[in-house]
């Protein structure tokens, strides 16, 4: 997967909430299929607390690696 930077003005840019661009997706299969969910392997309680974290915590290089949480609170 190739990694870019974002200028530091839209890093900074408060307009959007934390999290990733993935959330909406795993939480729409969350929602859409969690009946074959197990089937699948995918355990439900581990996905809904991906995506808490992923909104709640700070990636360790949020510039590379996610958004900026912290900026949120």
């Amino acid at each position: 997967m190739a990694s870019f930077s974002l200028p530091q003005h839209c890093l900074a840019n408060t307009d959007h909430p934390p999290g990733s661009s993935a959330d909406n997706i795993v939480a729409h299969f969350a929602v859409n299929y969690h009946n074959e969910a197990a089937r699948l392997g995918i355990n439900l309680d581990e996905l809904y607390a991906a995506l808490v974290a992923d909104g709640d915590l700070n990636p360790p290089e949020w510039n590379t690696e996610g958004r900026q949480v912290n900026v949120y609170k």
